[in-house]
């Protein structure tokens, strides 16, 4: 997305700078989505753990 508005706005413009400044923001973006979602795999890991922690647990405590 950001990179086609980045060669849209150099093609009107001629303006490299603000290709460039499109390109680093698109590359931050999606650096930053990355990480997003790499930490909500690791919450939904966790959470797995945690609740297969507890079914386990309750199971011996019913025993």
């Amino acid at each position: 997305m950001y990179e086609k508005i980045a060669w849209d706005n150099f093609y009107k413009t001629g303006n490299i700078e603000s290709f460039l400044e499109y390109k680093k923001i698109g590359e931050l973006y999606s650096i930053q989505n990355d990480k997003v979602l790499n930490m909500m795999e690791n919450v939904g890991e966790d959470l797995g753990e945690f609740n297969q922690d507890e079914r386990n647990s309750n199971k011996r405590g019913s025993v």
